[in-house]
């Protein structure tokens, strides 16, 4: 392309007249695929936040609020660097979730229980993953800490600028300056704290599979009953 910083612009520019429509094609194909896995993620989160709404109608509901501040930030506004960066901070926040996440799935070798999972969707409280008070402080413990010392490290010139962004260039590492540090952290920070909380205050031995904990082990507790909230505090 022409311009590596317009790669779209620049490559229009390239192509010939005859050659257009084939590019349009292709390029609506690209994003319609991209588009729709990414709009079907979407869709299930929103229903599984919002039990009311049923996967259509949350799938249609998120996909017009999209097109909307598609068009707003694109031709209103303007605010595609403000996307991008906004884009940018959600990865570093989610992140280290994967990675806690992915942490449990290796320590419950995969398994879970399918109706204790949607306690929260039905208005219940208790069962397997109740922990405390619904809340697994281990995880959070790893999560949010994480994230934000994640943020910290940012460097979005002109865009997002973290207090931490040259720690590497102060610390005399030169082949390090001016890099983005906080997905690295954001990786590296939650493994080490997550593995920390399961090593030194155990999980229930009930969120663990008949073969227990792979590399961690688990404590004796007793089991959450599954209630209604409506029953919590009744006679």
């Amino acid at each position: 392309a022409a311009e590596a910083a317009d790669y779209a612009g620049g490559l229009i520019d390239v192509t010939p007249a005859w050659f257009l429509v084939p590019v349009a094609v292709i390029a609506f194909i690209g994003g319609l695929s991209t588009g729709t896995t990414s709009l079907y993620g979407t869709g299930l989160d929103m229903s599984s936040v919002f039990p009311r709404l049923s996967r259509v109608q949350s799938t249609v509901l998120i996909g017009l609020i999209s097109i909307a501040v598609v068009f707003l930030g694109r031709f209103a506004l303007d605010i595609v660097d403000t996307i991008v960066t906004f884009a940018t901070l959600i990865i570093v926040c989610t992140v280290p979730w994967v990675i806690v996440m992915t942490i449990g799935f290796i320590a419950r070798r995969g398994f879970y229980r399918p109706d204790d999972v949607q306690v929260f969707n039905r208005g219940q409280r208790g069962g397997a993953y109740w922990f405390t008070n619904g809340i697994n402080w281990r995880a959070m413990g790893a999560w949010l800490p994480s994230a934000l010392v994640a943020l910290l490290f940012v460097n979005l010139p002109d865009q997002f600028e973290g207090p931490f962004r040259n720690t590497a260039e102060n610390l005399g590492v030169d082949r390090l300056a001016g890099v983005d540090l906080s997905l690295l952290i954001a990786i590296v920070l939650p493994a080490f704290l997550y593995a920390l909380f399961l090593t030194l205050f155990p999980e229930p031995r009930d969120v663990f599979g008949p073969q227990g904990p792979r590399g961690f082990r688990a404590k004796e507790a007793p089991r959450h009953e599954i209630t209604s909230r409506a029953a919590v505090g009744s006679p």
